[in-house]
């Protein structure tokens, strides 16, 4: 499999992950075939297009690779109280924000 079309298709998952609007096997397949270049060149000759079911297989890695990143995330307990610090903190400067503007009404 060509290393561009592969990276290509792993934007498009992880672009849909990010956004929540993830594209299909076959909306990634016509991505594909209908990709330009700069110049208005076509991106991927016809040989490196790749089906749906390919795309599809493609997909389940992705989210494999994704799942074991996602394990091997670890955050020890001190970690953990300085974020939530951060976030207690957060919303008591919102609610003062709030307070001070409900004063105003």
């Amino acid at each position: 499999m060509i290393e561009a079309v592969k990276n290509f298709a792993k934007t498009l998952y992880f672009e849909g992950e990010t956004t929540g609007r993830k594209y299909t096997p076959t909306e990634v397949s016509k991505k594909i075939r209908n990709a330009r270049d700069n110049k208005g060149d076509k991106r991927f000759s016809s040989n490196e297009w790749l089906s749906s079911q390919q795309i599809q297989g493609l997909f389940s890695k992705f989210s494999a690779q994704k799942t074991t990143i996602l394990q091997n995330i670890t955050i020890d307990e001190e970690e953990m109280n300085v974020i939530l610090d951060q976030v207690y903190q957060q919303d008591e400067s919102q609610a003062k924000i709030v307070n001070a503007m409900c004063q105003q009404v």
